[in-house]
């Protein structure tokens, strides 16, 4: 996974804490450098979850890789469950949460998406006879 989009990814709540330091091992055997991803690559799952998120975005700066704003974020993870739903990677039911709800839709696209949501909780809701 490119370092970019698991900014973008970690921004949005996508990615946890403990992950972190697998994805920094990752980046370095891909050929990324810098002395806070060597640091993060040797640290457990279980470190403090501060901790990691601070040596992550640290990671990110020595890269030059900038966080986006958390509502582009959101975006781009609402973009990709699209995708991945036009490609039959995920079921219609899997985007019935309430997180896709609160975004901030900018494009037509975007807002015909998220309109869906509320039929596709209906018709979970249905199929799972909730």
């Amino acid at each position: 996974m490119i370092l970019g989009e698991v900014a973008c990814r970690y921004q949005a709540d996508e990615i946890l804490p403990e992950d972190l330091p697998m994805i920094a091992a990752e980046a370095l055997a891909a050929g990324l450098d810098t002395s806070k991803l060597c640091e993060l690559a040797g640290w457990p799952r279980n470190a403090d979850a501060h901790d990691v998120r601070s040596a992550f975005e640290q990671a990110l700066s020595e890269l030059g890789i900038e966080l986006p704003v958390p509502g582009l974020a959101q975006r781009h993870g609402l973009r990709r469950l699209a995708a991945r739903l036009a490609e039959g990677e995920i079921a219609p039911a899997e985007l019935a949460t309430d997180l896709w709800q609160e975004i901030e839709a900018e494009t037509a696209k975007e807002r015909s998406l998220v309109m869906l949501i509320p039929q596709l909780r209906v018709l979970h809701r249905v199929h799972v006879g909730a």
